[in-house]
């Protein structure tokens, strides 16, 4: 029993792991939150990551920060008006 339990609570984080919020931002100032961490591919030299279920791609060079987001009500996409 004790390790059906344990192995449920560590489901449960894995897939709470996977959700986790990040907010990246762009050289021109905007920025846009994103479920799960962007991978680099660096064969590409693109940050990948998927957005309304479709695979999205930004180059590196446009990135300046890619960091967890706060559980804010913030929009998904916001322009900093710069």
């Amino acid at each position: 029993m004790k390790r059906l339990s344990l192995l449920v609570l560590l489901a449960t984080c894995t897939i709470l792991a996977g959700c986790v919020k990040y907010r990246v931002t762009l050289t021109n100032g905007q920025s846009f939150t994103v479920l799960g961490k962007p991978k680099l591919d660096k064969e590409q030299n693109v940050y990948h990551y998927k957005s309304g279920g479709q695979d999205q791609y930004v180059s590196r060079g446009r990135v300046v920060s890619i960091e967890p987001a706060s559980d804010d009500s913030e929009s998904t996409f916001k322009s900093s008006g710069h």
